[in-house]
C-alpha cells in the first residue's frame, strides 16, 4: 500500500561572499532563486548559516562570517530583523537549538561560544 503523501516545494539557502540566498525546489523538480540578500557592507564575507523559527513561527535564516556579526533574516519580509553583535572577530559556525529555536549558538575565531536568544536580541 502506498502512502498518501503530500508533496511541497522544498526551501535551502547558501552564503558566500557578503550574499545569503534562499532557493525553492518545486515538487517537479525545478530550481528558482526566491529570495537574494546582498549585505551592505561589500568587505563582508558570509560562511556559516542555519535555519531557525521566529516567534510567529515563520522561517528566519541567521548568516555569519569575517565580521564576525550574525544576521537574523526574515524569509517571509524579506527583511533584517536585527542584527546580533558581540563576537571579536569572524564567526565559524551557528546552530539552533532543536527544542528551542529561539536559542542559537555561535562560535568564533576569537575562541568564544556565545548563546542568543533571536526573539529577545
Amino acid at each position: 500500500q502506498k502512502e498518501n503523501v503530500t508533496k511541497s516545494p522544498q526551501f535551502f539557502a547558501s552564503v558566500g561572499a557578503n550574499r545569503a540566498t534562499v532557493y525553492q525546489i518545486d515538487v517537479d523538480g525545478t530550481l528558482a532563486v526566491v529570495q537574494a540578500y546582498v549585505d551592505e557592507d561589500p568587505q563582508e564575507l558570509y560562511y556559516s548559516s542555519c535555519w531557525t523559527l521566529s516567534a510567529e513561527n515563520t522561517p528566519i535564516l541567521l548568516a555569519g562570517g569575517f565580521r564576525g556579526f550574525i544576521k537574523v533574516i526574515n524569509c517571509l519580509k524579506g527583511n533584517i530583523e536585527t542584527t546580533l553583535v558581540g563576537h571579536g572577530n569572524a564567526i565559524n559556525e551557528i546552530r539552533a537549538h532543536p527544542l528551542s529555536p529561539a536559542l542559537i549558538l555561535s562560535a568564533s575565531k576569537d575562541e568564544s561560544i556565545r548563546l542568543w536568544n533571536v526573539h529577545t536580541s
